[in-house]
């Protein structure tokens, strides 16, 4: 029996919880720009182009190097990879907070896609680990709603976070909650508390990878979530 994988029994769903409101806390990340991209642009003098690159850097990291993070994932160890993606959250979180002109909040949103990535990769395997058979299934259903319930809580939370505190006490709060999932991660998912915690070492298969980028189903599927992703963030990112 794989170790890393839960034995027939009980699931640990606090893990899975875990793993699902890391998941939400990135989607926030995603969702804190939308509500306020009239007053960054005044604020930091953007262009309508540099906001709608703040708004789709996200689409465009996970698009490029999704597989492949998923397979470093795999190689470095979900836990780790997890635990640096809110890290990243907090530190680009923090030091954009501080941002005088669009450029730099454009660098911080550009760090902020990468550990999204990371994020959204590793936390899956936290929950196929935590989950026997019979609820794994329910379990990664659940997982498929971190990002509308993300966004939700950004969009409906930012403006009046916004209203007393400017946008950088939204920068501040989202950063604030990565610091929180974080030290989560570190405690719950330590090998003392789990001791199936999904380890690291798998190598990276290059080949597999190639072969499964040029298949018809994968590039359809591809496809077809990318014109999903077009017209929800559209209308997310630019309607408010």
């Amino acid at each position: 029996m794989n170790p890393s994988v839960q034995a027939a029994g009980n699931s640990r769903w606090g893990i899975v919880v875990l793993a699902i409101t890391c998941g939400i806390v990135a989607a926030i990340q995603v969702g804190k720009v939308p509500p306020l991209i009239t007053q960054l642009q005044v604020d930091l003098e953007m262009s309508l182009v540099t906001a709608g690159w703040l708004a789709s850097l996200f689409n465009l990291t996970g698009a490029l190097l999704g597989i492949l993070g998923g397979a470093v994932a795999d190689k470095v160890g979900p836990r780790r990879v997890l635990m640096a993606g809110l890290g990243g959250f907090a530190a680009a979180g923090f030091v954009g907070a501080l941002a005088e002109h669009g450029t730099w909040l454009l660098a911080c949103r550009t760090v902020e896609s990468m550990t999204m990535l990371a994020c959204t990769v590793s936390a899956p395997r936290f929950i196929v680990a935590a989950t026997n058979n019979r609820h794994r299934n329910l379990a990664m259903g659940a997982w498929g709603s971190f990002m509308p319930v993300g966004m939700a809580f950004a969009l409906i939370g930012a403006p009046p976070i916004a209203a007393i505190y400017s946008w950088q006490g939204v920068w501040l709060t989202a950063a604030g909650l990565a610091v929180v999932c974080m030290l989560a991660v570190w405690i719950i998912t330590s090998p003392r508390h789990w001791p199936q915690v999904p380890g690291s070492g798998a190598s990276i298969p290059w080949r597999q990878l190639g072969q499964a980028v040029l298949r018809p189903g994968p590039l359809l599927m591809g496809s077809c979530f990318a014109l999903y992703s077009l017209q929800f963030f559209a209308v997310a990112s630019w309607l408010p």
